[in-house]
């Protein structure tokens, strides 16, 4: 069994320094895939060869800017509810036989649903749009009714997932269907149509509301990178003062978009404050991997790494300039790459395995881009520091007057690292106290 001794302190403290998502969903959904191809940059085409996920793990992703996550994936064939608890979450209904355990609620020997569902902040809950949803949508109904009841402010966003293959017109039948059902269950189980808004919905029973959110995705497209970037910026306690400084950048600069990107993963952390635009977003995506290939062909990197752990605030006129051409710097810091670090499925041991992914080094403080659009716009790509980008989405005639936007750019530049300096210092003064 699990040593809880002193766990309530352990897990209030990794919930300070580190946010916690669970990935469920019934089994070939498509979990693993989506983390192989966000974190790991994986081709979608070869996540086809990838074995099924046959207990629980927990991967540790850090890319040294303000992404510092815990990621649990829940597999699908787990028995996570015993009959009992099924059975009075369902109203009792003895008729049908139950899919799950009847003599424990242990995940994998080891593991407590219910304590899954207390540290985690939220539930990212995958279905199949190809294959027959209807018991996914009960097992889903089943963790937000234990959800509720052992941590309330969880937040669910749910993945209609491979939707590639399904025409606009399908894609949205699929989710309005999805939507519909999971309400139904909701209202039957209160007795009464409860008022439901477009992502959430209030439970009769006590008065909580249930934040559901839906997203279409697939892993052939960007997106799966946008409905993850939203996921992640509501766990980010960062995300109004960054919201805030873009939209503050875009008022003073005569901007339109504002995106700020993590170049690892091409997950946007922050946005302003207009609504998302999934071709923008895609545009962006493509602006980060021309740079990054433009920069490895053309580009001259620096052999040399650096050791400082402070490097991320490194001054800008520190990065090396070599015979006139661009010199970037192989960035070596621990904090400084993607850390994928899977916690050994064994309940019995604490052991952690860590493997790092090092960031790209042709990514430095020299690196910015202007592509022109067409009807007159263009994108803007700034440096912010070795793991995050800024893009922006203008007008061609506010790139009259670039010198004001560099120089907002920098400002914006200095006020993030600042940020990201503080973020620091509270997350290692939370985890030593």
């Amino acid at each position: 069994m699990v040593n809880d001794t002193g766990g309530e302190t352990r897990d209030h403290q990794t919930a300070v320094a580190r946010p916690s998502l669970l990935l469920t969903g019934l089994r070939r959904s498509g979990k693993t895939s989506i983390q192989h191809v966000i974190f790991s940059k994986m081709q979608p085409s070869q996540t086809q060869f990838l074995e099924s996920t046959p207990q629980l793990t927990s991967n540790h992703f850090s890319c040294g800017s303000f992404i510092n996550i815990q990621i649990q994936e829940l597999p699908g064939q787990l028995h996570t509810f015993p009959s009992s608890q099924s059975s009075s979450i369902s109203g009792g209904n003895s008729g049908q036989a139950s899919p799950y355990d009847d003599d424990t609620n242990l995940v994998g020997g080891g593991y407590n649903m219910e304590r899954l569902l207390k540290q985690c902040n939220a539930v990212v809950y995958i279905i199949d749009a190809q294959d027959d949803y209807n018991q996914s949508i009960a097992r889903l109904h089943l963790i937000i009714q234990l959800g509720r009841r052992v941590n309330p402010k969880i937040r669910y966003e749910v993945f209609i997932h491979k939707v590639d293959q399904l025409s606009e017109e399908v894609k949205r039948e699929t989710q309005r269907d999805i939507h519909n059902q999971i309400r139904d269950r909701f209202a039957d189980s209160s007795g009464a149509i409860d008022p439901w808004l477009r992502t959430s919905f209030m439970s009769n029973s006590n008065s909580q509301e249930i934040l559901i959110n839906f997203h279409l995705t697939s892993i052939y497209d960007h997106s799966i990178f946008e409905a993850f970037s939203k996921v992640i910026q509501k766990l980010l306690p960062q995300f109004g003062q960054l919201e805030y400084l873009l939209n503050h950048l875009l008022s003073a600069s005569n901007i339109e978009r504002a995106f700020l990107f993590d170049i690892q993963t091409k997950i946007s952390i922050a946005t302003d404050s207009a609504p998302s635009d999934i071709q923008i977003y895609e545009l962006c995506c493509d602006m980060i991997d021309l740079l990054i290939n433009m920069s490895e062909i053309y580009g001259q990197p620096n052999i040399n790494c650096i050791q400082d752990t402070e490097c991320e605030d490194d001054d800008s006129n520190n990065e090396p300039v070599m015979n006139g051409n661009h010199s970037s710097t192989t960035n070596s810091c621990r904090n400084s790459s993607l850390g994928t670090t899977p916690i050994t499925n064994n309940p019995y041991t604490s052991g952690i395995e860590t493997t790092n992914e090092p960031a790209s080094n042709v990514f430095d403080s020299m690196s910015s881009s202007i592509i022109k659009l067409t009807g007159h716009r263009a994108l803007y790509l700034k440096e912010i520091n070795h793991h995050l980008a800024l893009i922006c989405v203008l007008r061609d005639e506010a790139l009259s007057k670039q010198a004001i936007i560099d120089y907002n750019v920098e400002q914006f530049k200095e006020y993030i690292l600042k940020l990201f300096r503080l973020n620091q210092e509270n997350s290692e003064s939370s985890m030593s106290s």
